[in-house]
């Protein structure tokens, strides 16, 4: 059974179930349709105090408006079932646990494992005489045939049904008659009209009712806090007003407001056997009555706690318990049914007062004032479930921190600390235990329980143990930012190598606002979510998995733990989903938009992107694609007689037969495509793929520049080697490492220069280039600028003011475009700059310049800044990241690191993280400094290729 939040009479149950869920099991448990015979059997089970309806007032009913609720003291303990065989019989007993609802328990006592139900159901056994058969009546009255038997003979002589008793194993109370009718004279109720007998017998009720309330309240005061105030052996004398405090609240102040509200009603009902109105009497007391219910009802988990805690650790306490709920004055009904009679009461209000409206005619005083009352009540409801909501969240916060912080010398105290449990903000978003499997080979030690706390920042895992009937928690793992979190479903029917995005249709709106994206990732992650479900037969015996990924390079790695049921599976992760769908969409900067998710696939990956005007141009291993306008879709000619995976999906075709093509970048000024394709660089005239109005042309001019290129860079600096005032220059920078040294050769476009530029882009030359380091080409001429020499392998290159920044293994390097000179970013008198050295794997990557002047350098561990001379400031703060990021977006007033798992988004000011986006191989396809960024990451469930842009 999984249990939930469920609404009765506008009241807030949690860890509840419905009548009907119930009945539904039962008749699965014990393989039969008839719902009725799995009623009695849930009703042998509340009998044996199992389960109780949540106000305490009758047994199960096959009903989703009546909710039930498992006792809160059960023991957890392996489930099982005991057959016992004997000459005569052979009956079925069960011996069943469940943890308690706050997926806590208290030390296992022998006194409430034997009290656990167990006993022979005879309606489900065979009769033990010889002569007994299904066509002849057993001699027996009790005999479990006799049921069927009756029915046969009934069928076989006519008999009316009406004329056989229904024999059930439940017990009946006789009760005083309740009829309104029954206390008037028959001269009195035949005068007045069907309508008005209803209302009248409405008012009674409710009237009696208030009565009973009342009364059961005082004997609570006279039953309950009265002996444990007077008795010194039941609770010691130094805490004794505390704990009567905590458990019983304001129940007193409650009886004393409404026994005015009943003598009131009292006095209106003797005024007339024939009640006029009753509204009046309401308006006049809803205010301070109902406010006495808001605090008794925040507090009731509280009071649950301290009477379970004190049941388990006190004996005697218990024995009074006992003895106090078997005498006759309890009517059978456990302090917890007294204990929630209040809340009960407060939710019946307005069921009673509505019944009573429904009756009364028009233009009645009622009319006017009963729906005051009741919208009064309403409120009160609300402000009832939201204050014990934020109360059961506090108390449980302060439960779980004092039981971590119990035993702190054994755990990490930081983090813990770093929890901020107590935090008003805080808030516990699902919690209960899961299983995971032993290591070991002991059968006897075969699974264990962890409990698994859901919080609104991060999830726990927690070790549950008892030392002297104290239960303590220890951290199984470190915390799991809920932004670092990925959930897979394991395939436990074959070996699972890959990771698939789980609940695809629902993933729409975490990333994005418009539907169009729905194909995007889902952070929540499956190996497999459709085969588990046909072995449910399999996964019955070990429980059904859930794997906890911690992504990142802090992360714990990956933990599987098991649900006992498919339905647990599934809470577990349709709520954490939600949840993260719900703070991800406040969080979130950047949004994300679909652009293609069918045409690529991990056969053609796309690695790269550049824009032209409205065109997305894609580098991928098989070629050069260019996707079209949505709006307008362009005619094409002149196709490569190669070119036969031209699709118009999606509005992709191919415009280029080139092999791993690993980057590609436009020259606007030249309008010239430069493509790094297996190392060769090209140059592609856009002339040959545009007419003047853009239009798509394919052709086939395609021009090599150099051999042997490990990555290029477009960018501006300023060149101060020309007399006068320094030159602004556009260079494309390739990179060619041979040996122990990179050659970074610097490419100009020649039309920058002309003064004639203008007019050549309007021409166009029918001379061809010679092919080499220049190409003269009407605009498409590039020339030598110069050489630059790197030691060590150039893996990045960033354009600045004057200099040309390279990253390499021996750190960030800064060239002097003019003078050709080589010297190191970072100061190395700054002692601050200490650390890098003491960390091998630390790799540079990529350098931005902040508004306010200082540069952030980023790493592949961490990031920091530094002033325009190589010293750091800010010497306190640093950006550890969460991942493993080999490039960087740099988008005022957020940096984005791209691991393959995860895109982690930061603050540059603070360092906060602000937004992750998850999925399997991303990579940024565009870094450059624009609004829009261009990211790729693979469908596992496909293995097509998700083409995506992030823009704030």
């Amino acid at each position: 059974m999984v249990v939930g939040t469920k609404t009765k009479d506008s009241i807030q149950y949690h860890d509840v179930f419905d009548g009907r869920e119930a009945v539904s099991i039962l008749a699965s448990i014990i393989k039969t349709s008839d719902r009725n015979l799995a009623i009695l059997v849930g009703r042998a089970l509340d009998d044996q105090k199992f389960f109780h309806d949540v106000n305490y007032e009758h047994r199960l009913r096959d009903s989703v408006h009546e909710l039930y609720k498992f006792r809160e003291h059960q023991v957890v303990k392996k489930p099982s079932i005991k057959r016992k065989l004997s000459a005569d019989s052979d009956t079925v007993a069960m011996d069943t646990d469940i943890a308690s609802s706050d997926g806590t328990s208290p030390p296992a006592h022998k006194e409430e494992e034997d009290d656990m139900p167990n006993g022979v159901f005879t309606l489900l056994t065979d009769c033990y005489s010889s002569t007994c058969t299904i066509e002849n009546t057993c001699y027996s009255v009790l005999c479990p045939r006799r049921f069927n038997q009756v029915i046969t003979l009934i069928v076989s002589l006519q008999i009316e049904p009406e004329l056989i008793v229904r024999r059930e194993s439940t017990h009946y109370y006789c009760q005083e008659d309740r009829l309104w009718i029954n206390t008037v004279s028959k001269s009195i109720s035949n005068n007045l009209s069907t309508k008005e007998k209803r209302r009248q017998e409405n008012i009674y009720e409710l009237i009696y009712t208030e009565k009973d309330f009342v009364e059961d309240l005082l004997y609570v005061e006279k039953n309950w806090i009265k002996p444990l105030l007077t008795n010194d052996h039941i609770i010691p004398a130094d805490r004794r007003d505390e704990f009567v405090n905590d458990l019983f609240w304001n129940l007193p102040e409650i009886r004393e407001n409404n026994a005015l509200l009943l003598a009131d009603l009292l006095q209106r009902q003797q005024e007339h056997k024939i009640v006029y109105k009753i509204g009046d009497i309401f308006l006049k007391h809803v205010s301070d009555l109902f406010e006495h219910f808001i605090e008794y009802g925040s507090h009731q988990i509280i009071s649950k706690y301290k009477l379970e805690t004190e049941r388990s650790a006190n004996s005697a306490f218990a024995e009074f318990v006992q003895a106090t709920e078997r005498a006759p004055a309890s009517r059978k009904l456990e302090l917890n049914g007294y204990l929630t009679k209040p809340t009960t009461r407060l939710g019946r209000y307005n069921l009673l007062l509505r019944e009573i409206l429904k009756n009364t005619p028009e233009n009645h005083p009622d009319c006017d004032t009963i729906p005051k009352a009741m919208q009064l009540i309403q409120q009160f409801l609300q402000r009832v479930n939201e204050e014990s909501g934020k109360t059961e969240n506090r108390f449980g916060l302060e439960i779980l921190e004092k039981k971590l912080t119990f035993n702190k010398k054994r755990m990490h105290t930081q983090e813990i600390d770093d929890l901020d449990l107590l935090s008003e903000d805080r808030k516990i978003i699902l919690k209960g235990p899961l299983k995971r499997k032993s290591t070991t080979s002991n059968a006897a030690s075969e699974s264990s329980e962890l409990q698994v706390y859901v919080l609104d920042h991060c999830l726990l895992l927690i070790k549950s143990k008892f030392f002297d009937n104290a239960e303590v928690f220890k951290l199984y793992k470190k915390p799991i930012p809920l932004a670092l979190l990925a959930i897979a479903l394991p395939d436990q029917t074959r070996r699972s190598s890959s990771i698939l995005p789980y609940n695809r249709s629902s993933t729409g709106s975490f990333y994005s606002t418009g539907g169009s994206t729905d194909f995007l990732p889902s952070p929540l992650l499956s190996y497999s979510s459709s085969t588990s479900i046909a072995n449910s037969s399999a996964n019955a015996k070990s429980g059904y998995p859930i794997s906890f990924i911690h992504l990142g390079r802090q992360g714990s790695g990956t933990i599987t733990l098991y649900a006992s049921t498919l339905a647990s599976r599934r809470k577990w992760v349709d709520t954490i989903e939600r949840y993260r769908q719900s703070i991800m969409e406040k969080l979130k900067v950047f949004q994300m938009t679909g652009i293609s998710d069918q045409f690529f696939s991990t056969f053609n990956k796309v690695h790269c992107a550049a824009v032209y005007s409205s065109y997305l141009i894609f580098g991928c291993d098989h070629g050069v694609y260019l996707k079209k306008p949505s709006i307008t879709t362009h005619a094409t000619n002149n196709h490569h007689e190669d070119d036969d995976e031209d699709d118009d999906t999606e509005g992709i075709v191919k415009v280029l037969s080139l092999e791993k093509v690993s980057q590609i970048d436009i020259l606007e000024g030249s309008r010239l495509l430069l493509i790094l394709a297996d190392k060769i660089l090209y140059t592609y005239s856009l002339d040959a793929l545009f007419d003047e109005n853009n239009s798509l042309l394919i052709d086939s001019h395609i021009r090599k520049i150099g051999n042997n290129v490990s990555f290029f860079k477009v960018g501006q600096v300023y060149d101060k080697s020309t007399a006068g005032k320094p030159v602004e220059r556009t260079l494309v920078c390739f990179v060619k490492y041979n040996a122990m040294t990179s050659t970074i050769r610097a490419l100009e476009p020649f039309d920058e220069k002309g003064s004639d530029n203008k007019k050549k882009k309007k021409k166009k030359s029918n001379h061809k280039p010679s092919l080499g380091l220049f190409i003269r080409h009407s605009n498409e001429t590039l020339r030598s600028f110069k050489d630059l020499y790197i030691p060590g392998e150039a893996t990045s290159i960033q354009y600045f003011k004057n200099v040309i920044c390279v990253g390499s293994a021996k750190g960030f390097q800064m060239v002097d475009i003019g003078s050709a000179g080589v010297q190191s970013v970072l100061d190395p008198s700054d002692e601050n700059h200490n650390f890098i050295g003491q960390r091998e794997t630390l790799r540079p990557v990529s350098m931005f310049r902040h508004p306010d002047g200082c540069i952030m350098l980023c790493y592949n561990e961490i990031a920091f800044y530094i002033d325009k001379k190589g010293r750091r400031i800010r010497s306190d703060w640093i950006i550890n990241w969460e991942g493993h990021p080999t490039a960087f977006a740099f988008r005022y007033p957020y940096i984005l690191a791209f691991d393959s798992s995860f895109i982690e988004i930061r603050h540059v000011n603070t360092g906060d993280l602000t937004q992750v986006i998850t999925g399997h191989n991303i990579r940024c396809l565009r870094l450059e400094p624009t609004d829009i960024i261009y990211i790729v990451m693979e469908d596992k469930r496909t293995g097509n290729e998700m083409i995506f842009s992030l823009q704030k």
